[in-house]
Formats: structure tokens, C-alpha cells, sequence
């Protein structure tokens, strides 16, 4: 087990140049492109190391404990130390894998706790600060120690992995002597302490985790983390499940390695294709600095390996949520589905507004972000008719806020599936090239996995889209929608990008050739640099007016010459107050023009204009 392996870093070096060399030549070849009638529509052959009845996300195994322990991660005057945050999510994990009934928190997700209370999921809580307590009140649930190596922030994710294969809970040296001395310990506990192993780096370290870790480990996800608070709150799940763990750091990072890069991208290269990956690729440390690769940079450079993302930083604790019991696990979009459309009128224009950003982060139905600035009552009182992207993650990760969600949905609302439909990745950049089998990737994805975790919760739309924003769709990218998205069992439309496309009203809509599946793109146009001021504070009220005007003026402009607009809104700059205000103005604007509907709504009507 112990064994160490010194193969030094010119290996990695090797690999890493050859990884490159690939990805080099394949995007160097001819873009992808199929043609529709190349693809034979068979049944998809799954490799021997995927469960057959493995779809997505592993869930927890027992259900949540109506009496639960909850810890704060975090409270006004900051987060945990690191040390004391490793050792209680490593206890969480390995608990709640059997008896979950440790809750954690951090402050932007604290008003779930609560709700799980008054809406029955739990009778009671009680809060615990005493975490050498808690380790000597579940110690069952453990059979060792792994211990990190402060001085070496790499062997934490070598501890994280460890932890959840050999059901250890992670000290800090400093904690080790702490909880060894109480007379309550047994002194004879097995400590496997890794500064023992003396790696050298990084790539050292990682080679020896490919040889003796992951063999043990589930080969359904992979998990992303640095050794900072905004990941480190979100191992419980990871170790739970006993998910591969790594961090990539950026070229611009200290701890930079070319030969550590290249190990990891031979894993992601020897790892199945169309994984999730748990987390996210750009992030902060402790002191504020950025890390990790760029957000595009991240996810492109994933997708070329075949993998997209469930988003999540900043909040965990989903080895208990998972485990939340709820008794109707159908997702229906009863409310909108059950309404009548409302018949086209060639004279009126017709306005979409869907949040098309965010749906495919778990952690923003968890915090304070969807539900204090888009699920509020005031959007049934205003009267606000919007559509907004979620995650298939959900049921599997949040099944109680799912529940919620479906169940308070009304006909003003429509959900739609999130980015690439299974999680956020650039499926017309590189999507899988570096697996060899880009045809195999894609019908897995699309056909296989997209088709049936869409339908789970009744979503018949996706969001998909392009870089550089303000593209219109070239030969590529209509071939592969059409070659893989328009075959997805049960989906209607697709709805592009998530920012201005490059189309106007009277070209933004259309069907795919051969295919009773329709395109939606968005028209209007986001701004960073020019609307931070305005647009970045959704909460404040000041700037109201402000934001809605310079939507209006985006309706106006990319709507003039047609009949349907998708009008995208972020999650984070546009709330019910502010939709509403761009209903009115639009109606101010042009009295009996403007007409506001679901996405369902939506595509409806532009099918019914082509029959006119």
C-alpha cells in the first residue's frame, strides 16, 4: 500500500508534450461534422466499468436521520480553520455514508436547515462546536486517521482520497495530538501519516495515488477541489462516495507543474468519457487570489477528455441533502404543460425571458442565490412570466429543493434543462477529441444519458452554445445538433447560447433540417464591461429602472425585424422586480405589441407561424 514509485518528473514532462501533441493535431483536423444519415441509431455499447445501472450521480445510500448534529462551517466572523473543516466533512462523509445525520453549513446556505424543519424533512437540530466530540461520538464510523502534510497542500486531496477508501477521518498533525491525548482515544487508533511517505511534489505524489487509491475508488465521477474554503466544504460528498479527487492549477500558479498537468490529463485520457466532474475549474484561495485555470480555459480543456461539470463551490454538505427523503420522486411540469397555448398573432411580438445561466450549478439552488432573487411569491404577485434552466443534478443532489421547485411551479413558469444538458461543457469545441471515439462520446451523451436524465424531470429543452459570443452557427455545429440533439428521445427545442448569438428577431428561430426539433437563439446581449456598474448588483433596488431600460433597449434592438425574441436574463442581475418592469416599459413602449410567454409557450407559437 505504502509502496513509493519514483519514476521523477521527466515522464510526466513526456506525457504532458504528447497530450499536447494531440490535442494539437486533432484541432488541426477538419472540423467534426457528421452527417445525419451517417449515424445508425443503435443501441449505445457501454464499456465493462460502468455500472449498467449506473446513470449519473451515486446517492446516498441510507435515508437522511430525522434528529440530526449541524455544524457551522462558517458564521459573521468567517470560516473554519482548514484543519478543523477537513476533519469534520471527513467525518461527515464516512457518517452520513451509513447514518446521515451530520449537517453542515456555511452562511450563504444556512436558511435550509430551518426549512428542512418546518417542512417536515427533519423534527430536530442541535448545534455542535466541539469537534473532538463529535470524532469521539461517531468513531464507529471510521477505522483510522490520515494525516496531511501542512507544509504540502497536495497530499489534502491525497488524504481526501484516501479517506474515503479507507474510511479515515483527515487530521492535521496539530489535531492528531489534540485528539490523542484525550483519555477517551484509543491510542492504538491506525494513523497513516503521509509526511512519511516524503514525496517530492506534486506529480511524485499524484503517480502514487494513480497506483494505489484509484483502483478503489468509483469510477461514476470525478471530484475538483484546492486546498482552500470554497472547496474544501463540499469533500463530505466526495468521500462519501469515494470520488476521485484532483486540482489542476493554472500556468499562472505558484504551484504550477508541467509534469503534474500532464499526469492528470493521462488520468482524464484513461478515465471513462461523459464523466461529471464535481466543482468547479476557476476558484480563489484563502487570501483572495485567483487559481486554477480560467472558467472557458477549464471547461474547454476538460471537454476535449469528455468531461462536463456539475458546479459547485462555496457550500457542501450533500451527503445529507442526497439522503433527504421525499415521497413523490416524479418531476412533472403539470402547471404550464396544462395550460392552453395561446394562438399566434403575426401583428404582436413575442417575448421570452429565460434565465439561461446558472441552472447548471447545484450549489445556486442551495444558497442564497435562486430562491432570495428568482423563487420569490412577489414574482406570482407581479405577475412575472419567465422560463429558467436547472440542473438534471437536481433530484439526485437536492431532491427536497427539487420537490419545491416542481410542486410551487405555476403556469408563468418553465423550467428547461440547463447548459449542454447534462452540465456545463462546450459541446462544439473539442467535446471528447482526445478520446479517440468523438462519435461513441456524443451518442452517449446525447442519446444515451442526456435523453433519459432530461426526461426525468420533464424537460423537453436545453441550452447549448458557442463561442466566440455573437457567432452564428457555422456547418459544425448545426451537424452535430443535428446529427445528435435533434435524435434525443423527447426533446423539442434547443435554445442557443447564453448570451447575444449573432442573430436578430428575424432569423434567431428555426428547425433543424430533417427534424421535427427547433433552435431557439438568444438575441439579447450582455456587456460585462459596460453594465457591471448597472447589472452586477441584482439586488440592488437603485439601479432597477436602469437595468430594465437597457434590457428594453436590447428588445428593441435585436427584435425589430421579427415576430419572436429570447430575451436572457442573469440570475444574478435580473429578479421579479426588474421583469416585471421590463414587461411594462415593452408595454409602455408599444401598447398591445409585446406579448410575454413561457418558453413552451414560445416554441408553440413560432411552430404555428410556420404554418401560416
Amino acid at each position: 500500500m505504502k509502496t513509493i514509485f519514483r519514476y521523477g518528473a521527466a515522464y510526466g514532462r513526456l506525457v504532458l508534450l504528447l497530450t499536447l501533441a494531440g490535442a494539437f493535431l486533432t484541432g488541426c483536423r477538419e472540423d467534426f461534422s457528421p452527417e445525419p444519415e451517417d449515424i445508425e441509431l443503435i443501441e449505445y455499447s457501454r464499456p465493462k466499468d460502468r455500472p449498467k445501472d449506473f446513470l449519473f450521480l451515486p446517492t446516498a445510500p441510507a435515508e437522511a436521520k430525522r434528529d440530526v448534529v449541524a455544524v457551522k462551517l462558517e458564521d459573521e466572523k468567517g470560516h473554519r480553520s482548514t484543519e478543523e473543516i477537513l476533519a469534520i466533512v471527513s467525518l461527515q462523509g464516512l457518517t452520513n455514508r451509513v447514518s446521515p445525520e451530520i449537517y453542515t453549513h456555511c452562511n450563504s446556505d444556512e436558511w435550509l436547515l430551518e426549512w428542512y424543519k418546518e417542512n417536515g424533512y427533519i423534527d430536530n437540530y442541535t448545534y455542535s462546536d466541539d469537534i473532538i466530540g463529535l470524532l469521539k461520538r461517531y468513531r464507529q464510523y471510521y477505522k483510522g486517521v490520515v494525516v496531511y502534510d501542512p507544509d504540502k497542500k497536495y497530499t489534502v486531496n491525497l488524504a481526501s482520497n484516501i479517506a474515503g477508501v479507507e474510511d479515515r477521518v483527515i487530521l492535521s498533525p496539530a489535531m492528531l495530538e489534540t485528539f490523542l491525548q484525550d483519555p477517551e482515544v484509543d491510542a492504538l487508533i491506525d494513523v497513516f501519516d503521509l509526511r512519511e511517505l516524503n514525496f517530492r511534489d506534486q506529480t511524485e505524489a499524484f503517480m502514487w495515488y494513480r497506483l494505489n487509491v484509484v483502483p478503489r475508488q468509483t469510477n461514476a465521477l470525478l471530484g475538483f477541489a484546492d486546498n482552500s474554503f470554497m472547496y474544501n466544504v463540499h469533500r463530505d460528498y466526495l468521500i462519501e462516495h469515494r470520488v476521485p479527487t484532483f486540482w489542476l492549477p493554472g500556468p499562472s500558479d505558484t504551484d504550477y507543474s508541467i509534469s503534474y498537468d500532464g499526469m492528470v490529463r493521462m488520468f482524464l485520457t484513461d478515465s471513462h468519457a461523459n464523466l461529471a466532474i464535481f466543482g468547479f475549474p476557476a476558484g480563489v484561495d484563502d487570501k483572495g487570489d485567483n487559481i486554477g485555470y480560467s472558467e472557458y480555459e477549464g471547461v474547454k480543456n476538460m471537454g476535449f477528455y469528455g468531461k462536463y461539470w456539475i458546479g459547485n463551490t462555496w457550500i457542501g454538505n450533500y451527503s445529507f441533502h442526497s439522503a433527504v427523503k421525499v415521497d413523490n420522486k416524479t418531476f412533472k411540469q403539470e402547471a404550464p404543460r396544462s395550460k392552453t397555448h395561446p394562438v399566434y398573432n403575426p401583428n404582436k411580438k413575442y417575448v421570452a425571458l429565460a434565465m439561461t445561466d446558472s441552472g447548471d450549478a447545484i450549489c445556486y439552488f442551495a444558497y442564497d442565490g435562486f430562491f432570495s432573487r428568482q423563487w420569490l411569491e412577489e414574482r406570482k404577485q407581479l405577475g412575472v412570466v419567465a422560463s429558467y434552466s436547472v440542473t438534471p443534478s437536481l433530484p439526485f443532489l437536492l431532491p427536497a429543493v427539487a420537490r419545491r421547485m416542481y410542486d410551487e411551479q405555476t403556469a408563468n413558469d418553465f423550467f428547461f434543462g440547463c447548459v449542454s444538458g447534462l452540465g456545463y461543457c462546450y459541446p462544439f469545441e473539442g467535446y471528447g477529441q482526445l478520446l479517440g471515439n468523438r462519435d461513441a462520446t456524443f451518442r452517449e451523451y446525447y442519446l444515451e444519458l442526456g435523453s433519459s436524465l432530461l426526461r426525468n424531470m420533464d424537460l423537453d429543452m436545453f441550452v447549448t452554445y458557442a463561442h466566440p459570443f455573437n457567432k452564428i452557427w457555422d456547418d459544425n455545429e448545426l451537424s452535430i445538433a443535428n446529427a445528435y440533439m435533434a435524435r434525443m428521445e423527447g426533446i423539442r427545442s434547443i435554445i442557443g447560447n447564453i448570451h447575444s448569438s449573432g442573430y436578430t428577431a428575424a432569423n434567431g428561430s428555426f428547425m433543424l433540417p430533417d427534424s421535427e426539433v427547433s433552435v431557439h437563439q438568444t438575441l439579447t446581449h450582455w456587456d460585462q464591461s459596460t453594465t457591471n456598474d448597472v447589472l452586477q448588483n441584482g439586488d440592488d433596488d437603485s439601479k432597477n429602472e436602469e437595468a430594465a431600460e437597457y434590457m428594453v433597449d436590447e428588445v428593441l434592438k435585436y427584435g425589430k425585424d421579427g415576430n419572436f425574441i429570447l430575451c436572457m436574463f442573469y440570475s444574478w442581475e435580473y429578479g421579479p422586480k426588474r421583469l416585471r418592469m421590463i414587461m411594462d416599459m415593452l408595454e409602455a413602449e408599444s401598447p398591445g405589441t409585446y406579448e410575454f410567454v413561457t418558453m413552451n409557450d414560445f416554441d408553440d407559437l413560432y411552430r404555428q407561424s410556420l404554418q401560416q
